[in-house]
């Protein structure tokens, strides 16, 4: 969020639609504007920007049933992870 943060600070305005290309750790990551308040264009020179995430494009939730037994072989808790397809984020 906050490595997104400072990269806007290289626009003047942002338009609803726009796609962001960002490198950081030698990856670039493509964001999708979809939603621009109080229109569908903003200036944003001077403007602090909140900025909210969907999940990422091909993102699936997995979710592990518990054990009969009440506990998972990693010792952790248990719940839900996420996965990404790495091929769509090249």
């Amino acid at each position: 969020r906050a490595v997104l943060e400072y990269a806007l600070r290289n626009f003047s305005c942002v338009t609803k639609g726009d796609v962001i290309q960002l490198p950081f750790n030698n990856k670039n990551y493509h964001f999708e504007l979809k939603e621009v308040e109080p229109q569908d264009a903003a200036c944003i020179i001077e403007t602090d920007c909140n900025v909210d995430f969907d999940a990422p494009v091909g993102y699936t939730e997995n979710y592990e049933k518990p054990s009969a037994a009440g506990a998972n072989d990693s010792g952790t808790s248990g719940g839900g992870s996420g996965t990404v397809d790495d091929s769509l984020l090249k």
